[in-house]
């Protein structure tokens, strides 16, 4: 099948929506791209590549748009010959490359599975409606962490279907730490919130970032008499700093054993202590041991794909208070609808799922070695 070409016309709108038009040549744009489109249609028809392969010639318009851009701000450009050959064996030897010949991995779950296409539907509209709730809370802390989590949540979806379950799972550790800090803070007063602002400016004066070097001598005054208040000693310093807060966030003197650490402090004071096992194994990974190695695939996609869901049920009533505030009543309605279409399914999904995975360890337990 013939590479179906896209027109001057069509290419010409195309910079205008990318308002960049005046920053490449057009005709120059559309030499690299045609050519470029004939070589690699030429390569079909000798067979270096197969003649099965479907060439989407978009992809290669973006490869050309992109090395044009690159070089825009460049002076005394000479588009000789030469110079356009070179640009169009670029162009070709990076579609080739990157796009038909690269080792592509496969995820177990695919995107147009409700397994997975419900839960992201949901996160996309998160996404989507996160600077409308960023207008109604520009000076929230507790904003800044929910959105961080939420990308953490649609990078995880991304890396399981492309087919990276272990860093999925390993991705999955840093969303964990985020949520136990929003977590707490979405429930805290004022003085706990003030607290977790305040040892974000004791790190920049640890790390010498701020600039009035009076300012921070006195920053480090206030930081060992607040260490000294906990009896606390200078080896403590950079694990106040971190978790310090909660000693105003929360009632650390009910919590027995509270250390100043993530398993003992920050997770525990979350109420998610229940998922210290599966933290301790995310570092494992993380930090690159015979498990990321050897890992099975299947037990890590499921893995990750139930700690994200569970993830998802703690935060989502987080956002959705946040977006009706944010929004009018119209808005509301919508999103509501929404929630309730999609909510009970991915509920029902993720008891689905769970029960293959326990049902899975199961079996695998009493297999034979």
């Amino acid at each position: 099948m013939k590479t179906v070409l896209i027109s001057k016309e069509l290419v010409s709108k195309t910079l205008e929506t990318l308002k960049i038009k005046d920053k490449i040549p057009f005709e120059i744009l559309y030499r690299i791209y045609f050519d470029a489109c004939s070589a690699i249609e030429y390569l079909k028809e000798n067979k270096i590549i197969s003649s099965y392969q479907i060439i989407n010639s978009s992809i290669i318009l973006n490869y050309a748009i992109g090395e044009l851009l690159y070089i825009s701000d460049k002076k005394d450009i000479n588009y000789d010959e030469v110079f356009i050959a070179q640009l169009v064996n670029r162009v070709v030897d990076k579609f080739v490359t990157i796009e038909l010949f690269s080792i592509k991995t496969h995820g177990l779950y695919s995107k147009y599975s409700p397994v997975i296409s419900n839960l992201l539907t949901m996160i996309s509209f998160m996404l989507s409606s996160l600077p409308v709730v960023r207008n109604k809370n520009k000076t929230d802390v507790r904003f800044d962490i929910l959105e961080k989590v939420i990308f953490l949540a649609r990078c995880i979806v991304d890396l399981l279907l492309a087919g990276f379950e272990t860093e999925a799972f390993s991705t999955w550790r840093t969303m964990h730490e985020s949520e136990c800090i929003l977590l707490i803070l979405a429930k805290t007063n004022k003085k706990g919130l003030d607290a977790y602002l305040r040892h974000m400016v004791y790190s920049l004066a640890f790390r010498n970032a701020i600039e009035d070097k009076t300012k921070q001598d006195n920053i480090f005054i206030e930081l060992k008499e607040k260490m000294k208040s906990h009896d606390l000693k200078s080896k403590d310093m950079k694990k106040f700093i971190e978790y310090g807060w909660l000693y105003d966030a929360v009632e650390t003197n009910k919590i027995d054993g509270f250390k100043l650490n993530f398993r003992n402090g920050l997770e525990v004071a979350a109420g998610l202590s229940n998922y210290a096992k599966w933290y301790e194994m995310s570092s494992e990974i993380a930090h690159s041991s015979p498990l990321l190695i050897y890992s099975r695939k299947e037990y890590f996609a499921r893995a990750s794909l139930l700690n994200l869901f569970e993830s998802f049920f703690r935060i989502e009533p987080i956002f959705t208070n946040l977006y009706v505030k944010s929004v009018d009543e119209a808005s509301k309605k919508r999103y509501l609808e929404m929630r309730n279409a999609y909510m009970q399914d991915i509920n029902n999904i993720y008891l689905s799922e769970r029960n293959k995975f326990v049902a899975s360890n199961k079996r695998k337990s009493h297999s034979p070695s």
